[in-house]
Protein backbone atom coordinates (compact mmCIF):
# COMPACT_ATOMS: atom_id res chain seq x y z
CA UNK A 1 0.00 0.00 0.00
CA UNK A 2 1.29 3.46 -0.91
CA UNK A 3 1.86 5.64 2.14
CA UNK A 4 -0.01 8.98 1.99
CA UNK A 5 3.13 11.07 2.42
CA UNK A 6 4.70 9.36 -0.59
CA UNK A 7 2.49 11.72 -2.60
CA UNK A 8 3.67 15.34 -2.53
CA UNK A 9 0.12 16.74 -2.65
CA UNK A 10 -0.50 15.25 0.80
CA UNK A 11 1.68 17.99 2.30
CA UNK A 12 -0.48 20.70 0.71
CA UNK A 13 -3.67 19.00 1.89
CA UNK A 14 -2.41 18.83 5.49
CA UNK A 15 -1.46 22.52 5.48
CA UNK A 16 -4.77 23.47 3.85
CA UNK A 17 -6.54 21.53 6.59
CA UNK A 18 -5.24 24.05 9.13
CA UNK A 19 -6.75 26.96 7.18
CA UNK A 20 -10.34 25.68 7.19
CA UNK A 21 -11.02 26.28 10.95
CA UNK A 22 -9.81 29.88 10.63
CA UNK A 23 -12.98 30.84 8.75
CA UNK A 24 -15.20 29.26 11.41
CA UNK A 25 -13.18 30.79 14.23
CA UNK A 26 -13.46 34.21 12.65
CA UNK A 27 -17.19 33.98 11.96
CA UNK A 28 -18.47 31.90 14.88
CA UNK A 29 -15.75 32.64 17.43
CA UNK A 30 -15.64 36.37 16.84
CA UNK A 31 -11.83 36.39 16.74
CA UNK A 32 -10.18 38.88 14.43
CA UNK A 33 -8.86 37.39 11.21
CA UNK A 34 -5.58 39.25 11.72
CA UNK A 35 -4.75 37.40 14.94
CA UNK A 36 -5.70 34.03 13.47
CA UNK A 37 -3.64 34.63 10.32
CA UNK A 38 -0.62 35.84 12.30
CA UNK A 39 -0.71 32.62 14.30
CA UNK A 40 -0.95 30.62 11.07
CA UNK A 41 1.99 32.47 9.50
CA UNK A 42 4.04 32.18 12.69
CA UNK A 43 3.36 28.43 12.70
CA UNK A 44 4.79 28.32 9.18
CA UNK A 45 7.96 30.02 10.39
CA UNK A 46 8.25 27.62 13.33
CA UNK A 47 7.68 24.68 10.97
CA UNK A 48 10.60 25.82 8.80
CA UNK A 49 12.86 25.97 11.86
CA UNK A 50 11.70 22.50 12.94
CA UNK A 51 12.50 21.26 9.44
CA UNK A 52 15.97 22.83 9.72
CA UNK A 53 16.53 21.15 13.11
CA UNK A 54 15.56 17.74 11.75
CA UNK A 55 17.63 18.10 8.57
CA UNK A 56 20.72 19.55 10.27
CA UNK A 57 20.83 16.89 12.97
CA UNK A 58 19.73 14.06 10.64
CA UNK A 59 16.83 13.14 12.88
CA UNK A 60 14.77 11.82 9.96
CA UNK A 61 15.17 9.55 6.97
CA UNK A 62 16.49 11.22 3.84
CA UNK A 63 13.66 12.05 1.44
CA UNK A 64 10.91 11.41 4.01
CA UNK A 65 10.98 14.64 5.97
CA UNK A 66 7.49 16.16 5.88
CA UNK A 67 7.97 18.20 9.03
CA UNK A 68 6.96 21.53 7.45
CA UNK A 69 3.44 20.36 6.59
CA UNK A 70 2.95 18.39 9.82
CA UNK A 71 4.30 21.11 12.13
CA UNK A 72 2.61 23.97 10.29
CA UNK A 73 -0.82 22.36 10.60
CA UNK A 74 -0.44 21.13 14.18
CA UNK A 75 1.08 24.30 15.67
CA UNK A 76 -1.35 26.66 13.95
CA UNK A 77 -4.35 24.57 15.05
CA UNK A 78 -3.13 24.54 18.67
CA UNK A 79 -2.38 28.28 18.66
CA UNK A 80 -5.73 29.26 17.19
CA UNK A 81 -7.73 26.88 19.41
CA UNK A 82 -5.96 28.43 22.40
CA UNK A 83 -6.64 31.95 21.14
CA UNK A 84 -10.35 31.26 20.68
CA UNK A 85 -11.12 29.03 23.65
CA UNK A 86 -8.74 29.98 26.45
CA UNK A 87 -9.34 33.73 26.46
CA UNK A 88 -12.71 33.88 28.21
CA UNK A 89 -11.07 34.74 31.55
CA UNK A 90 -8.90 37.57 30.23
CA UNK A 91 -9.34 41.03 31.70
CA UNK A 92 -10.44 43.13 28.70
CA UNK A 93 -9.47 46.34 30.48
CA UNK A 94 -5.84 45.18 30.68
CA UNK A 95 -5.48 44.30 26.98
CA UNK A 96 -2.77 46.17 25.07
CA UNK A 97 -2.76 46.00 21.28
CA UNK A 98 0.28 45.95 19.00
CA UNK A 99 -0.64 46.24 15.31
CA UNK A 100 -4.25 45.38 16.20
CA UNK A 101 -3.16 42.16 17.93
CA UNK A 102 -2.97 41.61 21.67
CA UNK A 103 0.51 42.28 23.04
CA UNK A 104 0.52 39.02 25.00
CA UNK A 105 0.00 37.04 21.77
CA UNK A 106 3.16 38.59 20.28
CA UNK A 107 5.05 37.75 23.47
CA UNK A 108 3.91 34.11 23.39
CA UNK A 109 4.99 33.82 19.76
CA UNK A 110 8.35 35.36 20.62
CA UNK A 111 8.79 32.89 23.45
CA UNK A 112 7.99 29.98 21.12
CA UNK A 113 10.56 31.26 18.64
CA UNK A 114 13.15 31.50 21.40
CA UNK A 115 12.39 27.91 22.48
CA UNK A 116 13.09 26.66 18.96
CA UNK A 117 16.32 28.66 18.74
CA UNK A 118 17.44 27.16 22.07
CA UNK A 119 16.65 23.63 20.86
CA UNK A 120 18.58 24.25 17.64
CA UNK A 121 21.58 25.55 19.62
CA UNK A 122 21.74 22.79 22.23
CA UNK A 123 21.56 20.04 19.60
CA UNK A 124 24.81 21.46 18.20
CA UNK A 125 26.58 20.86 21.53
CA UNK A 126 26.69 17.07 21.19
CA UNK A 127 29.72 15.76 23.12
CA UNK A 128 31.17 19.28 23.44
CA UNK A 129 32.42 19.95 26.95
CA UNK A 130 33.28 23.49 25.90
CA UNK A 131 30.42 25.06 23.97
CA UNK A 132 30.41 28.29 25.90
CA UNK A 133 29.23 30.58 23.11
CA UNK A 134 26.10 28.51 22.42
CA UNK A 135 25.19 28.19 26.09
CA UNK A 136 25.86 31.90 26.62
CA UNK A 137 23.36 32.69 23.87
CA UNK A 138 20.85 30.28 25.43
CA UNK A 139 21.25 32.07 28.75
CA UNK A 140 20.82 35.48 27.11
CA UNK A 141 17.63 34.29 25.41
CA UNK A 142 16.16 32.91 28.64
CA UNK A 143 17.09 36.03 30.59
CA UNK A 144 15.67 38.32 27.90
CA UNK A 145 12.38 36.38 27.71
CA UNK A 146 12.05 36.45 31.48
CA UNK A 147 11.96 40.26 31.43
CA UNK A 148 8.47 40.14 29.89
CA UNK A 149 7.34 36.61 30.88
CA UNK A 150 9.06 35.92 34.19
CA UNK A 151 8.20 32.20 34.24
CA UNK A 152 10.53 31.83 31.23
CA UNK A 153 13.23 31.34 33.88
CA UNK A 154 11.73 27.90 34.50
CA UNK A 155 13.36 26.86 31.22
CA UNK A 156 16.61 26.67 33.16
CA UNK A 157 15.16 23.42 34.54
CA UNK A 158 15.62 21.95 31.05
CA UNK A 159 19.36 22.18 31.14
CA UNK A 160 20.36 19.43 33.59
CA UNK A 161 18.53 17.11 31.16
CA UNK A 162 19.91 18.85 28.07
CA UNK A 163 23.53 18.70 29.19
CA UNK A 164 23.13 15.10 30.29
CA UNK A 165 21.59 13.85 27.05
CA UNK A 166 23.91 15.91 24.84
CA UNK A 167 26.89 14.65 26.85
CA UNK A 168 28.07 18.23 27.30
CA UNK A 169 27.93 18.53 31.08
CA UNK A 170 30.78 20.75 32.25
CA UNK A 171 31.46 23.74 34.46
CA UNK A 172 32.27 26.08 31.51
CA UNK A 173 28.94 25.29 29.85
CA UNK A 174 26.98 25.75 33.07
CA UNK A 175 28.86 28.97 33.82
CA UNK A 176 28.11 30.37 30.36
CA UNK A 177 24.41 29.52 30.63
CA UNK A 178 23.96 31.14 34.04
CA UNK A 179 26.16 34.13 33.13
CA UNK A 180 24.09 34.80 30.02
CA UNK A 181 20.85 34.66 32.00
CA UNK A 182 22.09 37.04 34.69
CA UNK A 183 23.65 39.37 32.12
CA UNK A 184 20.38 39.75 30.17
CA UNK A 185 18.41 40.51 33.34
CA UNK A 186 21.08 42.93 34.57
CA UNK A 187 21.14 44.81 31.24
CA UNK A 188 17.36 45.18 31.37
CA UNK A 189 17.57 46.35 34.99
CA UNK A 190 20.16 49.00 34.14
CA UNK A 191 18.26 50.24 31.09
CA UNK A 192 15.03 50.43 33.14
CA UNK A 193 16.85 52.40 35.85
CA UNK A 194 18.21 54.88 33.28
CA UNK A 195 14.90 55.31 31.45
CA UNK A 196 12.29 54.99 34.21
CA UNK A 197 14.17 55.44 37.48
CA UNK A 198 15.43 53.29 40.33
CA UNK A 199 11.96 52.49 41.69
CA UNK A 200 10.78 50.98 38.41
CA UNK A 201 14.02 48.99 38.14
CA UNK A 202 13.68 47.66 41.69
CA UNK A 203 10.03 46.77 41.04
CA UNK A 204 11.14 44.78 37.99
CA UNK A 205 13.69 42.77 39.99
CA UNK A 206 11.26 42.14 42.85
CA UNK A 207 8.70 40.74 40.38
CA UNK A 208 10.82 37.58 40.08
CA UNK A 209 9.96 36.76 43.70
CA UNK A 210 6.41 35.91 42.59
CA UNK A 211 7.35 33.20 40.05
CA UNK A 212 6.67 30.33 42.47
CA UNK A 213 3.63 32.05 43.94
CA UNK A 214 1.98 32.37 40.51
CA UNK A 215 2.29 28.61 39.99
CA UNK A 216 -0.45 28.04 42.56
CA UNK A 217 -3.66 27.01 40.75
CA UNK A 218 -6.33 29.70 40.61
CA UNK A 219 -9.05 27.89 38.65
CA UNK A 220 -9.96 24.56 37.09
CA UNK A 221 -13.26 25.59 35.51
CA UNK A 222 -12.35 24.96 31.90
CA UNK A 223 -15.15 24.19 29.47
CA UNK A 224 -15.96 20.71 28.21
CA UNK A 225 -14.15 21.29 24.88
CA UNK A 226 -11.13 22.77 26.62
CA UNK A 227 -10.83 19.67 28.81
CA UNK A 228 -11.15 17.42 25.74
CA UNK A 229 -8.46 19.47 24.00
CA UNK A 230 -6.20 19.29 27.07
CA UNK A 231 -6.70 15.51 27.31
CA UNK A 232 -5.92 15.05 23.60
CA UNK A 233 -2.70 17.10 23.81
CA UNK A 234 -1.67 15.25 27.00
CA UNK A 235 -2.35 11.89 25.31
CA UNK A 236 -0.16 12.83 22.34
CA UNK A 237 2.66 13.94 24.62
CA UNK A 238 2.50 10.71 26.62
CA UNK A 239 2.33 8.48 23.53
CA UNK A 240 5.23 10.12 21.72
CA UNK A 241 7.37 10.58 24.81
CA UNK A 242 7.04 6.90 25.71
CA UNK A 243 7.60 5.96 22.08
CA UNK A 244 10.75 8.08 22.04
CA UNK A 245 12.10 6.08 24.96
CA UNK A 246 10.95 2.67 23.71
CA UNK A 247 11.55 2.81 19.95
CA UNK A 248 14.94 3.59 18.46
CA UNK A 249 13.67 5.94 15.75
CA UNK A 250 17.01 7.74 15.57
CA UNK A 251 19.34 6.30 12.95
CA UNK A 252 22.52 7.50 14.70
CA UNK A 253 23.67 7.71 18.32
CA UNK A 254 23.28 11.49 18.29
CA UNK A 255 19.82 11.30 16.68
CA UNK A 256 18.69 8.78 19.29
CA UNK A 257 20.02 11.01 22.09
CA UNK A 258 18.14 14.00 20.61
CA UNK A 259 14.88 12.02 20.46
CA UNK A 260 15.31 10.88 24.08
CA UNK A 261 16.05 14.47 25.09
CA UNK A 262 12.90 15.73 23.34
CA UNK A 263 10.84 13.04 25.10
CA UNK A 264 12.29 13.97 28.48
CA UNK A 265 11.79 17.69 27.96
CA UNK A 266 8.22 17.07 26.79
CA UNK A 267 7.42 15.25 30.01
CA UNK A 268 9.11 17.95 32.12
CA UNK A 269 7.18 20.75 30.40
CA UNK A 270 3.97 18.76 30.79
CA UNK A 271 4.61 18.49 34.54
CA UNK A 272 5.26 22.25 34.78
CA UNK A 273 2.07 22.94 32.80
CA UNK A 274 0.05 20.66 35.11
CA UNK A 275 1.45 22.38 38.20
CA UNK A 276 0.55 25.74 36.65
CA UNK A 277 -2.69 24.43 35.13
CA UNK A 278 -4.60 27.65 35.74
CA UNK A 279 -2.24 29.29 33.21
CA UNK A 280 -2.15 26.31 30.87
CA UNK A 281 -2.67 28.48 27.80
CA UNK A 282 0.82 29.92 28.40
CA UNK A 283 2.37 26.51 27.74
CA UNK A 284 0.28 25.05 24.93
CA UNK A 285 2.32 26.72 22.19
CA UNK A 286 5.59 25.30 23.53
CA UNK A 287 3.99 21.88 23.98
CA UNK A 288 2.83 21.95 20.35
CA UNK A 289 6.46 22.46 19.30
CA UNK A 290 7.56 19.31 21.12
CA UNK A 291 4.64 17.32 19.72
CA UNK A 292 5.43 18.56 16.20
CA UNK A 293 9.09 17.61 16.48
CA UNK A 294 8.35 14.13 17.76
CA UNK A 295 5.47 13.52 15.35
CA UNK A 296 7.62 14.63 12.39
CA UNK A 297 10.56 12.45 13.44
CA UNK A 298 8.36 9.38 13.94
CA UNK A 299 6.62 9.90 10.60
CA UNK A 300 9.96 10.14 8.86
CA UNK A 301 11.61 7.15 10.52
CA UNK A 302 8.67 4.74 10.78
CA UNK A 303 7.99 3.99 7.13
CA UNK A 304 4.54 2.45 6.91
CA UNK A 305 1.18 3.69 5.69
CA UNK A 306 -0.56 3.10 9.04
CA UNK A 307 1.75 5.54 10.80
CA UNK A 308 1.26 8.07 8.00
CA UNK A 309 -2.53 7.87 8.28
CA UNK A 310 -2.28 8.29 12.07
CA UNK A 311 -0.10 11.35 11.52
CA UNK A 312 -2.73 12.86 9.21
CA UNK A 313 -5.52 11.94 11.64
CA UNK A 314 -4.03 14.09 14.43
CA UNK A 315 -4.37 17.53 12.73
CA UNK A 316 -7.70 16.36 11.27
CA UNK A 317 -9.06 15.69 14.77
CA UNK A 318 -7.69 19.01 16.00
CA UNK A 319 -9.36 20.81 13.10
CA UNK A 320 -12.69 19.12 13.86
CA UNK A 321 -12.36 19.95 17.55
CA UNK A 322 -11.60 23.58 16.66
CA UNK A 323 -14.85 23.87 14.72
CA UNK A 324 -17.09 21.80 17.02
CA UNK A 325 -15.97 23.78 20.07
CA UNK A 326 -17.54 26.88 18.50
CA UNK A 327 -21.01 25.32 18.36
CA UNK A 328 -23.49 25.56 21.24
CA UNK A 329 -22.87 22.82 23.79
CA UNK A 330 -25.97 20.58 23.92
CA UNK A 331 -24.86 19.20 27.30
CA UNK A 332 -23.66 22.17 29.39
CA UNK A 333 -21.73 21.50 32.56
Amino acid sequence: MTAPFDKRQTDYIVVALSIVPIFAQNILGGIGATSLCVNWLAAGLFACIINHIIETNRLGVFGRNHSIAISWALISLVLNFTLVNFNEYNDDSAITLWLNIEKIEWLYLLQMLSSLVILALVMQTWQKKVATSRFLVCGLIIGFCSTFLDYSLLRLLYFPLVLYHMRSWSKPNWGSLLSGTVLAIWLYYVSTMVVSGIEAADSFILSYAHIIERLMPERFNYTRWEWIFIAFIALLLIIYSISGFAINVGKTVKAHACVIMLSTLSLLLTIIAIVDISHLDHYLGALSIFISLQLSIHQSCITNSTNDWWTIAIPTLLALLSVVSLLPDPLPW
